[in-house]
């Protein structure tokens, strides 16, 4: 870090010196955990959170856009707002979640056993209250369901021969009361969820909602838009997948496409 000597005029040697030591204390941290293996087990700190994580890849995708970019900031109009979090991962969303409203209600499901092991440890280990967390799927039907588990953030449903069974729960019925924030981050069921609690809709005010598109199977992001146009929401659209030439990109992964939809009430 470069020091002008004007800020040295401004700020004492020492308070510059412990501000130095700190940023580049958060740059070899930031370093280390970059280079660490894939599904490499470690703790580390995220602002006052204490936090452990099973891949560092996700978790620092997952820090990036959730805690630098902010993806699911909202503003309401009451201190303690009821959120559904579907796909809670490890638990950033809800640590970010807490510190933006610490007063909040949280409803998290996590179906993946492994993640769903460092969800619950990292909502311990930072004394969270008022959240409630169901080692579920959601969908449109109180089933069991086929689910493929990366130990990272690609779980999802799936007739894979590595797969094992989860429990799934209708999330309509969990959407008969207001509901001030709804996140859907389900790896590919968006639509089949959503399309079985659109009635339930109207109780909702805010949505973030991941659109993932299969090289596999016929892309329906429109479907998902006539759901929320018809449930008077507005919304933002805004591509997480970052490419060039995308008329002859090819990719090796199973999902080409990943979308960030934003929506609200009118």
């Amino acid at each position: 870090m470069i020091l002008s000597p004007l800020i040295r005029r401004i700020f004492k040697d020492s308070f510059l010196d412990s501000v130095k030591r700190i940023y580049d204390s958060s740059l070899r941290k930031d370093h280390y955990i970059r280079n660490l293996p894939r599904f490499t087990e470690y703790h580390t700190t995220l602002d006052h959170y204490s936090v452990s994580f099973p891949d560092a890849q996700s978790f620092l995708s997952m820090r990036d856009e959730i805690w630098y970019n902010q993806s699911y900031f909202f503003e309401c109009g009451t201190k303690c707002p009821y959120i559904i979090d579907c796909g809670s991962n490890i638990g950033l969303s809800i640590l970010y979640f807490k510190q933006l409203f610490p007063n909040s209600h949280i409803l998290a499901f996590e179906p993946d056993p492994i993640l769903c092991k460092y969800l619950n440890q990292n909502v311990r280990a930072n004394d969270l209250t008022e959240i409630e967390i169901l080692p579920k799927a959601v969908w449109s039907s109180n089933t069991t369901l086929p689910f493929l588990s990366d130990g990272a953030d690609g779980g999802r449903v799936s007739s894979g021969s590595k797969r094992i069974s989860v429990e799934a729960v209708m999330l309509n019925q969990f959407l008969d009361r207001n509901v001030d924030f709804l996140k859907i981050d389900i790896e590919g069921n968006e639509l089949e969820v959503l399309k079985s609690c659109s009635d339930s809709l109207k109780n909702v005010s805010k949505i973030f909602l991941e659109y993932h598109s299969f090289k596999d199977s016929n892309q329906q992001l429109s479907h998902l838009l006539k759901i929320l146009e018809d449930n008077h929401f507005r919304y933002f659209i805004n591509s997480a997948t970052q490419r060039t030439k995308p008329f002859v990109f090819k990719s090796n992964d199973v999902m080409d496409l990943q979308v960030n939809i934003y929506a609200w009430k009118n």
